[in-house]
């Protein structure tokens, strides 16, 4: 079973086959140009939890982390803040009350990630 087959087994709902929802949290996932064959591996491009401080984050990404194991699949992330505009897009930076840049790799070292180097974080499945 591939991951996205995964991701709709659990009832993770695509926004438009690349952003996943679960109606807290959005994220849009990517083959991941870091690997050559298939299904090895996936990019987290952003992780953006509606709500700071709710558990909304940490409940999403276990879900993937779920996905990616059961599905033998790599993740990769640049661990790096997001924030919503004023006209509801998602950019890079921080916001209040959200995590800092080194708030995030420990954050995310939690779920099995580890810096792969100065830039990006790897998680190999379990």
């Amino acid at each position: 079973m591939n991951f996205r087959d995964v991701m709709h087994e659990i009832g993770l709902k695509t926004l438009d086959g690349v952003t996943w929802s679960d109606g807290e949290v959005e994220v849009e996932l990517a083959s991941s140009p870091r690997e050559e064959s298939d299904n090895v591996g996936m990019t987290i491009r952003y992780f953006y939890s509606r709500e700071v401080g709710r558990g909304n984050g940490y409940r999403m990404l276990e879900k993937i982390c779920h996905c990616a194991d059961k599905s033998a699949t790599k993740l990769y992330l640049q661990p790096r803040p997001y924030r919503q505009t004023e006209h509801g897009a998602i950019k890079f930076g921080n916001r209040q009350g959200g995590l800092t840049k080194q708030q995030l790799i420990e954050w995310y070292s939690k779920f099995g990630f580890k810096k792969v180097n100065s830039r990006w974080m790897g998680r190999e499945p379990k």
